[in-house]
């Protein structure tokens, strides 16, 4: 390994003179970090370099995970992370510092290692969160030992020396006298010079400086006419770049800096500049001419910049200058305020004066049109066209005044349903003025008994809305067409029309299973009565027909809900019957009840066999909510069995768990059904149904379910 133990001592003395000029209370250091050799590194000879993100970023030569030197992260804080510890077949000795490129990525070089028999040294990207690339392994002739760190020109791509190789025999150590290199971002590298010890110089350590002439400058160690090494300047056909200005039309285009000054256009001004020097220039059209714009790197008619990172050629179109002007005129005077608007080839609108005119200057050649607007008035023509413009033009137009109107634009919705003793509904009249601003009224027609609306009136507004609302005792209507109006000062008054439906409020009522089976003895069997309301809100009450004698009925009421269940069971003493019809009717106040029936059989002797219940069976989830019914079974005869439990038939967003899963055998025993509600749940009524499954038998119970928000 090669060491600088001279230039570090003569940078700790320099340091030292420089703590000794300060004032007493400045002279405070703080140590941000102690590196530990096989930990983070050791030997971090290069500076630092703050990236975008205000960390700062930096290397050592050795040390690491692998010995061969690392590349780290430091904060203004002191948190240290080694982003790469490098192996060296992706580099070793990394002695220079790193540069951050204008993709936000950092690069530098490793002084040997790489993929290469002879470790030459590599060229390597790290991103910032320490993803590393190595773009290049040098060889020998394309250099050796990259000991300084790389500068991004102004052209993107970065520059570096190799202390040693190249294309030179007259160095033999090391294989040549060192080299120039060029690498693009993407890995591509390019030698540009190869060292020949004299006069030229040997040995380039350090790193290059690009000055403002677009040159590259940068030092030898060894070498030149006396063999102490040199300071030498990269030119070649790299550094210098041709900008090219083509003029058509009459016109001058001139750069800031005067090296393009083209006070004649219609022919070609040339002149050289800097790699990455930035060049901004203008136009100005001559007298009755008008600059159009530019083609080629740049656009639109503002000023040009151009960065030079390589030949350049622009144009820059200059064509004659019209005007498109004329007056607006109403009953023979001229009508000021009115926004008249040019399209075409160019763009733009304007306002006519107190007299009524206007006037566009445009560009020879062009095509335009030029139309006249102003609320509550038409115009005659309503536009007029220019082709292929060659002298100014003129274009008048005349103005007539709109006749005010009122127009129902919209009556939303066209259908309303209303229940008795129901919620209101509202209607939405949208209205559209053409040259009045006045107050509007609505009125409606005639609405069927006990039917009120309270209506909103629009005003000056253009919209308004009128909310219906029926009585309990209202009469019911099937589809009565419905009239509005709309009325104001000095204006036709318009209509449309609705669509009214009164309904009565009704029930409708359906029961799950429409069956069952009892075992005297044995246990309850449930039946879930589901209920579907039209504009009853109200409690509702169940009740049973007579039942078999020994057979007894639990219900749990809907109340205000849209599910109930009534949970029965036969004594051992119950009479026998087979699918007697059970009536099970839903009561309302004030209303007629409504009805629906199942069968029902009780048998004598209880079988092989289990039973099933859900208790409760029905309940109501609010979205994000949960409940939960116990699901119980009972064996008969010498039913000895686990019993599985499944639950099918759940709406979109309701998930189920059983606890336990499986009731082991004999089969006897219970398991909690809960049921979650997800937020945007289906809701409504829905029906679930358990399944139990054990000993080769199958029953099925049912869960109503409603969900609301």
């Amino acid at each position: 390994m090669r060491t600088r133990t001279g230039v570090l001592a003569g940078g700790l003395v320099l340091l030292m003179n420089v703590l000794a000029a300060l004032p007493l209370e400045a002279q405070t250091v703080t140590t941000l970090h102690s590196f530990i050799e096989q930990v983070d590194g050791e030997l971090p000879y290069a500076g630092l370099v703050q990236g975008t993100d205000k960390n700062f970023y930096g290397t050592t030569e050795v040390g690491g995970a692998n010995g061969a030197g690392t590349v780290f992260k430091i904060t203004p804080s002191g948190i240290l992370t080694t982003l790469h510890s490098f192996d060296g077949d992706d580099g070793s000795g990394p002695y220079a510092g790193l540069v951050q490129g204008a993709d936000g990525s950092f690069y530098g070089t490793a002084s040997s290692g790489g993929s290469n028999p002879c470790g030459c040294g590599t060229v390597f990207k790290i991103t910032p969160s320490g993803t590393l690339t190595t773009l290049h392994s040098f060889g020998g002739t394309d250099g050796t030992s990259p000991y300084g760190g790389l500068v991004q020109g102004a052209d993107g791509n970065f520059y570096g020396t190799t202390e040693q190789g190249g294309a030179s025999s007259t160095c033999p150590v090391g294989g040549g006298c060192g080299t120039v290199f060029m690498i693009a971002p993407s890995g591509t590298l390019t030698t540009l010079y190869s060292f020949d010890a004299t006069p030229d110089g040997a040995e380039p350590w350090g790193a290059l400086v690009q000055g403002t002439d677009g040159n590259f400058y940068g030092t030898t160690e060894q070498g030149g006419a006396y063999a102490d090494g040199t300071v030498f300047r990269l030119a070649s056909s790299l550094s210098t770049f041709s900008l090219t200005v083509v003029g058509l039309g009459q016109g001058t285009v001139t750069s800031l800096d005067y090296k393009i000054n083209c006070s004649n256009v219609g022919g070609v001004c040339r002149a050289n500049y800097a790699a990455g020097a930035s060049v901004t220039f203008g136009a100005a059209p001559a007298a009755g001419w008008s600059f159009t714009g530019w083609s080629g790197p740049c656009s639109g008619i503002a000023s040009c910049n151009l960065t030079m990172n390589g030949n350049q050629s622009v144009t820059a179109t200059f064509t004659p200058a019209y005007t498109i002007s004329g007056q607006v005129t109403l009953d023979g005077s001229g009508l000021t305020g009115v926004t008249v608007s040019l399209r075409g080839s160019s763009s733009g609108s304007t306002t006519t004066n107190v007299s009524g005119s206007y006037s566009f200057p445009v560009i020879g050649g062009g095509s335009y049109s030029v139309t006249p607007a102003l609320t509550d008035y038409t115009f005659s023509p309503g536009s007029t066209n220019f082709d292929n413009l060659s002298g100014n033009q003129t274009a008048n137009f005349t103005a007539t005044q709109a006749v005010p109107s009122i127009a129902i634009s919209s009556v939303s919705p066209s259908y309303i349903t209303l229940v008795q003793g129901g919620s209101s509904q509202a209607v939405t009249v949208s209205l559209t003025r053409t040259n009045y601003t006045g107050s509007i009224s609505l009125v409606n027609s005639a609405l069927p008994s006990g039917v009120t609306a309270t209506i909103a009136q629009p005003g000056t507004v253009n919209t308004g809305s009128i909310t219906l609302q029926a009585a309990s005792s209202a009469t019911p209507v099937s589809n009565q067409a419905i009239t509005i109006t709309a009325s104001g000062s000095g204006v036709p008054s318009v209509t449309a029309t609705f669509t009214l439906t009164v309904d009565q409020p009704s029930i409708a009522i359906s029961l799950n299973p429409s069956a069952i089976t009892l075992n005297r003895g044995g246990i309850a069997q449930n039946v879930t009565v589901s209920l579907t309301r039209n504009g009853y809100a109200g409690s509702l009450t169940l009740s049973t027909s007579t039942l078999p004698s020994g057979v007894t009925a639990t219900l749990t009421q809907p109340g205000t809900g849209d599910a109930g269940s009534i949970s029965l069971s036969a004594a051992s003493s119950a009479t026998l019957v087979s699918n007697q019809t059970i009536t099970i009717t839903a009561g309302r106040s004030g209303a007629s009840s409504v009805t629906a029936t199942f069968a029902l059989t009780v048998t004598a002797a209880a079988s092989t066999d289990f039973s099933l219940m859900a208790l409760p069976s029905s309940f109501i989830v609010a979205w994000g909510g949960s409940g939960t019914s116990t699901i119980t079974t009972a064996v008969s005869g010498s039913f000895n069995s686990a019993i599985a439990l499944t639950a099918s038939g759940l709406p979109s967003g309701v998930s189920v768990s059983f606890t336990p899963a499986k009731i082991a055998a004999p089969g006897s025993g219970a398991s909690t059904l809960k049921i979650m509600a997800g937020a945007g749940s289906s809701t409504g009524t829905n029906t679930i149904t358990v399944t139990a499954t054990g000993g080769g038998k199958t029953h099925t119970t049912t869960v109503a379910l409603s969900i609301k928000i």
